[in-house]
């Protein structure tokens, strides 16, 4: 399968610059929400411009068949999750260049009880690139009843150098 583009980088800046004028309304005693929340939906528009949300979304109805419940049906799920990633990559403070090669896995928890035992959920790798998440795989998967999600993100011994270096700011080693 192709990997499909899902840009978040345009995303993460659209963010920042709507936090940063949200911040400037606050502090001048403004709160105009409709004009704010219009300025952050045309942010996220200009995030999504060159993402092939069409292609992302034939390719998860023609994987998906008829099921329809317990599954994602959205782009925008798919969209959300690789949002998710990057969030976490960039608390995590991994650079931008140590974020390539990043894989991110997600898979949905089953059901508390299941009649007839198993329950179909997707199942998504997306990879992260220089220029945003390309979605590496989109498939169905069977799971049991009170199976765990599955949300893991697996980054490069660079990447996890500066996860640590990051965490261990301001702390000394005892000797």
């Amino acid at each position: 399968m192709n990997a499909l583009k899902i840009t978040t980088t345009k995303y993460s800046k659209a963010h920042a610059a709507c936090a940063a004028w949200r911040k400037q309304t606050q502090s001048a005693g403004q709160a105009d929400y409709a004009a704010r929340a219009a300025y952050f939906a045309a942010q996220l528009a200009e995030a999504r411009k060159g993402v092939d949300a069409d292609a992302i979304t034939a390719l998860i109805s023609e994987t998906n068949g008829r099921c329809k419940r317990n599954t994602i049906t959205l782009f925008s799920e798919v969209w959300a999750l690789a949002i998710e990633a990057e969030t976490k990559l960039e608390r995590a403070g991994v650079p931008l260049k140590l974020r390539t090669g990043a894989v991110y896995q997600f898979r949905q928890a089953g059901p508390a009880n299941s009649y007839k035992g198993q329950m179909n959920v997707s199942d998504i790798t997306m990879v992260r690139v220089s220029d945003g998440w390309r979605l590496k795989s989109y498939s169905v998967a069977s799971v049991f009843p009170r199976a765990s999600e599955i949300r893991v993100l697996t980054v490069s011994a660079d990447a996890r150098r500066a996860i640590v270096q990051q965490a261990m700011q301001g702390f000394a080693l005892a000797v």
